[in-house]
């Protein structure tokens, strides 16, 4: 077979706790120990939000540093929303989030640009890269930096998304926003020979302003925890698609929308204000739920 250098590897599976491998948490699951068969034990830190019975791990391999990561099967999620509000939101660069509340509240998230903070020490690193001889040990030791320095990028984005989705999540029951068509609208502009195209270079620009804020990362990570925090017929969120969407709460969605398009608000938007008011003034169409 052919030799596979430690590169290659993105990381090991083991299932059966105790088959080959055992996990021991630490007090109240921070931290813990994990004992591999062939190699010991390894000292491992985190803290988990919840504990449970241990079922699968996978120890993954990313820029030369190990993760483990455990399946644990719970007993009972000990999660609870702590109000019962509808939003609706205008996704957008400016700022990442634009939002009024049913009772007429306007809320604002700003955009953190992640790509812009940190574009100057990635492209000394990228500089670096290319300076250094390939194959040599320098090289290599540049571009680890650089996976670091652009995983550590990825990780903040992560991590601001999950707390901006959480608190939505318990802080609302229905969360109306717009379909993105991220291919769409990060097409290049570039066109052809026969027809080029015009201002190329701001929609580049553009193009990776809107892939920094991780749209559709953000409305995924947005549908779960609408769900794991309340019963489908409680949590919902509606999109810009006419067969997909939720008939109860409508009353809510309706009062929120009505004060995105009656007052100054940064969520005056008449393309998501106009066609989320349309889905839910349609009674024939069969709903559906979709998080």
């Amino acid at each position: 077979p052919r030799f596979k250098s430690l590169a290659r590897f993105p990381g090991f599976s083991f299932k059966s706790h105790g088959d080959g491998w055992r996990f021991t948490p630490g007090k109240n699951w921070k931290h813990g120990s994990l004992r591999l068969s062939g190699v010991g034990h390894v000292t491992c830190r985190g803290n988990a939000r919840q504990g449970g019975r241990i079922c699968a791990s996978d120890l993954l391999h990313r820029n030369g540093q190990w993760f483990l990561s455990l399946t644990v099967e719970l007993g009972k999620i000990e999660r609870a929303r702590t109000a019962h509000g509808a939003i609706a939101l205008d996704w957008g660069t400016e700022h990442l989030l634009s939002g009024v509340r049913e009772t007429g509240q306007a809320i604002t998230i700003d955009n953190p640009r992640w790509y812009q903070n940190s574009k100057d020490e990635i492209t000394a690193l990228q500089q670096a890269v290319s300076r250094k001889k390939r194959g040599s040990e320098r090289r290599k030791k540049a571009v680890r930096r650089l996976a670091r320095a652009r995983a550590k990028q990825a990780r903040k984005r992560l991590d601001f998304l999950h707390k901006v989705t959480s608190q939505l999540a318990q802080n609302h029951a229905l969360v109306a926003m717009e379909e993105l068509r991220i291919n769409n609208m990060t097409r290049s502009a570039k066109g052809t020979v026969e027809q080029p195209g015009r201002n190329v270079a701001q929609k580049a620009g553009l193009n990776r302003e809107i892939l920094d804020t991780a749209p559709a990362q953000l409305m995924q990570l947005l549908r779960y925890p609408l769900k794991r925090l309340g019963s489908m017929e409680k949590s919902r969120i509606l999109v810009e698609c006419g067969q997909k969407h939720r008939q109860e709460n409508s009353s809510q969605a309706r009062r929120a929308l009505n004060a995105g398009m009656s007052e100054r608000s940064p969520c005056r938007n008449e393309r998501i204000d106009v066609h989320l008011a349309d889905i839910l003034s349609r009674e024939t169409l069969h709903p559906r739920v979709w998080f």
